[in-house]
């Protein structure tokens, strides 16, 4: 199978076995241009491992790589101001050699079901601004959160997508905790096998982002740099899949959305994807219930009323997409589930995802309106002495930086991650 360019090796760079577990890129120009080709580095074999994982959402990256939807530069009802395009997008628009996204179609209108990371993807960039939110997002916009754990000195380790679905529960044995990027959305059966035994066995997790465990996902069993994600019947989706193509034929499996197959995100993190709007971002309210006693912690330090009023990401704590509890419609939010926070003001820029309407009237269905169009901050802890901690949104993490670091997101979650270092 050839998932890429089929190139020659033009160069190789060799990893040294001490270097420290991380994100690097390699820089080339030819003293005209040049480019920044990203690259994960996993703690070396024997090593002693750090508490903290931080796993990258890779298989994320790679769905978006080299989408073309951009061409809407202008006017885009979802999102305030006009979308303007970065020479990345540009450059895929012209040259459809670099290949399309998950979020493509082929020419004759088929909805693209296979990418490979084997291929340059310009937007899976450090320096890419991204044309909904103008800002960082996806791969760029991760590195608030591991800005914000280099300004606070916490050692971490990365692993990527891929390793935990060749790896499993086996991965993330080593860790107190483990902290997702802000939009791990496309993963494998076997990788939400390992993080729900991950936290029944006492694992902690910090989902951090949003719109995540939410499209089912195949590596390829040989060449496992090749994904496939089926579309399926509803669900945010930019294609709607043929009758009789949602079955995946790396592996048999249904496709479309996980919630579709009994195992919403509900389950893992107490929260699903939700909600969806590239206008302001909105602040988190805390419940009641976050200045109960067994959740006063989480806020000690935290003076504001409202958490996260800027950011770096649309200017607020929640927005892009969203996530919320739900207790009614059985996708599983599991009773025991802490509301901490919910978000106020946002507006009908941000409209329910499809999949939680069954009729769809004029006026209803917005920020304002709806009550479904919302993110909430959770706690939940399991029985065997794991513990969720989820933020509901793609933009928590862009509020980290903010006043130098010294701001009531920042503080929530170094509390909540130095509890879950010393728990374990």
């Amino acid at each position: 199978m050839v998932a890429g360019g089929d190139w020659k090796p033009s160069l190789e760079l060799k990893i040294e076995s001490e270097w420290r577990s991380g994100v690097y890129a390699l820089r080339i120009h030819d003293g005209t241009d040049e480019d920044w080709v990203p690259f994960y580095v996993r703690p070396a074999a024997g090593v002693r491992r750090s508490k903290v994982l931080f796993l990258a959402p890779t298989n994320t990256y790679i769905a978006y790589g080299n989408e073309h939807r951009s061409y809407i530069e202008g006017e885009f009802s979802m999102k305030t101001g006009r979308v303007q395009l970065q020479d990345a997008d540009k450059y895929v628009e012209a040259h459809p050699e670099v290949g399309l996204s998950l979020y493509d179609e082929h020419e004759d209108g088929a909805g693209v079901a296979y990418v490979s990371r084997l291929r340059p993807l310009l937007n899976f960039r450090p320096f890419h601004f991204n044309w909904l939110t103008d800002s960082y997002r996806n791969f760029a916009g991760d590195f608030y959160l591991l800005d914000w754990l280099e300004h606070h000195g916490i050692d971490y380790d990365v692993l990527t997508d891929e390793d935990l679905h060749v790896e499993g529960l086996t991965a993330l044995k080593p860790y107190n905790v483990v902290i997702t990027g802000s939009h791990p959305e496309y993963v494998s059966e076997r990788m939400m096998d390992a993080l729900q035994e991950y936290v029944d066995g006492g694992g902690k997790l910090m989902y951090l982002g949003a719109n995540g465990f939410y499209w089912a996902t195949s590596f390829h069993p040989d060449f496992p740099h090749v994904l496939e994600v089926r579309r399926g019947h509803s669900g945010a989706r930019n294609y709607t899949s043929l009758p009789g193509e949602i079955v995946h034929a790396f592996t048999g499996e249904q496709g479309s959305l996980w919630r579709h197959r009994g195992r919403s995100s509900h389950r893992l993190t107490g929260i699903g994807s939700g909600a969806m709007g590239w206008a302001k971002a909105a602040p988190y309210k805390p419940s009641p219930q976050a200045k109960a006693a067994e959740h006063a912690w989480i806020f000690e330090g935290v003076m504001d009323d409202l958490i996260g009023t800027e950011g770096m990401m649309l200017g607020g704590a929640a927005g892009d997409e969203i996530d919320h509890t739900d207790y009614l419609d059985g996708y599983g939010t599991p009773p025991e589930t802490t509301v901490l926070g919910t978000t106020v003001g946002l507006t009908n820029h941000y409209q329910a995802f499809i999949e939680d309407l069954t009729y769809v009237f004029p006026g209803e269905q917005g920020g304002s309106e709806n009550p479904l169009v919302r993110a909430d901050m959770t706690w939940l802890a399991t029985n065997g002495g794991g513990a969720v901690f989820s933020v509901g949104s793609m933009c928590w993490i862009g509020c980290l930086p903010i006043n130098g670091y010294k701001n009531a997101v920042s503080r929530v979650t170094l509390n909540v991650l130095n509890r879950f270092i010393k728990d374990r």
